[in-house]
């Protein structure tokens, strides 16, 4: 009978730990108010982190986009964790919340993605004092691949064992390797880009926010209807007007598609990282995946999660 308790009890204290090896850790760099940041990235919460991370394993890190709440994002990460697991096993899996909730403009929320690079490295840097020889691997969506790009800009990110990036539909120039973050793509092991056609959220919110609504553009014959109008209408009305539902009836119109026409072929969650004349963009592979992935959502969708895995893992 002692010799079955000492069994159970070794089996339980087993399974107790793979679960705290595998569970997901949460570090969040807002104030708590959704639309503002902790004083400096020293206010961050980091005991529990440190107290569960193994210095033996990789870990992987999870970065969400914009109009995102705490709890959304961590619901979201815990349905990529179960993809990821699976495909992964035991690492250290962090979750990393920074400001870009709902009511946050999407220029205002751009400000932010920058801002939130040095909270960011600054975790980085302490997960890399306790993990010496294991790597860490970014994966992030949408407008996160702003802050990862901010992220690798930082000085003290020479300083990171860096493994493997996954950028999933980055709001984000596809040039912009070569320009506003030029050469970041050198600093990891490598950048993995995945981007589907069928993303008409980034298409169309990308042209709104990116290059619409200069002051010059709201004044144009017709726009006075269009501002009028939610940011879901909005959205129809630029994908009637995309798809020839119908015709640019005003110049705020033909201005509105000409944007449009400029996402498709900038956006890098639309068509990928642009790769210069030369074709000589190191460390970055695009990869397409609008044959599985119907629109902006990519946290719960398992292949994708899988593929990002099976990278990070080679």
């Amino acid at each position: 009978m002692y010799k079955i308790f000492i069994v159970v009890l070794i089996m339980c204290s087993a399974c107790l730990y793979a679960e705290t090896e595998n569970s997901l850790v949460m570090v969040r760099c807002d104030n708590g108010s959704e639309d503002g940041f902790l004083p400096s990235p020293q206010d961050m919460e980091l005991s529990t982190l440190k107290a569960n991370l193994n210095p033996n394993v990789d870990t992987v890190v999870l970065v969400h986009g914009f109009n995102t709440s705490y709890s959304s994002a961590k619901s979201s990460y815990t349905t990529a964790c179960s993809a990821l697991v699976s495909e992964l096993g035991n690492r250290n899996y962090v979750g990393f919340y920074w400001p870009s909730n709902t009511w946050l403009s999407f220029g205002t929320a751009v400000k932010h993605a920058n801002a939130a690079g040095k909270y960011l490295i600054y975790m980085l840097s302490e997960i890399s004092k306790i993990c010496r020889t294991t790597r860490v691997h970014i994966i992030c969506h949408s407008l996160g691949g702003r802050v990862l790009l901010s992220t690798l800009q930082q000085n003290e990110a020479r300083y990171v064992r860096w493994g493997k990036n996954c950028l999933l539909a980055a709001a984000v120039h596809n040039n912009i390797f070569f320009t506003s973050f030029a050469n970041t793509n050198l600093v990891s092991q490598y950048n993995y880009v995945y981007f589907s056609k069928n993303d008409g959220v980034l298409k169309y919110l990308y042209s709104l926010y990116y290059w619409l609504f200069d002051r010059k553009n709201q004044k144009l014959p017709g726009a006075e209807k269009f501002l009028r109008l939610s940011t879901t209408e909005q959205l129809r009305y630029m994908d009637a007007l995309d798809n020839g539902k119908f015709t640019a009836r005003s110049e705020f119109d033909r201005e509105l598609l000409r944007q449009i026409r400029i996402a498709e072929k900038d956006a890098m969650g639309l068509v990928g990282a642009f790769r210069g004349n030369s074709n000589e963009l190191r460390k970055v592979e695009n990869i397409e995946v609008s044959n599985i992935v119907d629109g902006h959502s990519y946290w719960g969708n398992s292949t994708v999660i899988r593929m990002a895995a099976k990278k990070i893992a080679r």
